[in-house]
């Protein structure tokens, strides 16, 4: 409750707003993003890649081959994949708002 109001507070009381853009691109659109989310992970794990060790899917193989090449252990390499992730949607859900374009259920 007092993160929300101090949110309050900096935001609406006092119209401090250009640090809330990124969080109103996601919530204009967080519909998109919910659905979208959910089918792109669906998708890549149907696509089969060969390799040495075996077949493995396709998001098995951008982990391993353009995400954990970078990290020493698993974990830095599963938050740098999340982040690459969050900020791939925040791309295009800023492009999308600063076109004006809201999908709508």
């Amino acid at each position: 409750m007092v993160g929300l109001a101090a949110c309050y507070w900096l935001i609406d009381v006092q119209g401090y707003r250009r640090w809330t853009t990124p969080l109103v691109a996601f919530g204009v659109n967080a519909i998109t993003v919910f659905f979208l989310s959910g089918i792109i992970p669906r998708t890549l794990a149907l696509i089969k890649v060969e390799t040495p060790e075996g077949v493995i899917t396709s998001q098995q193989w951008m982990q391993q081959n353009l995400i954990a090449v970078w990290f020493r252990n698993a974990y830095n390499a599963s938050l740098a994949g999340a982040v690459t992730f969050i900020t791939f949607w925040f791309v295009i859900l800023y492009v999308m708002y600063k076109k004006g374009i809201v999908i709508k259920v």
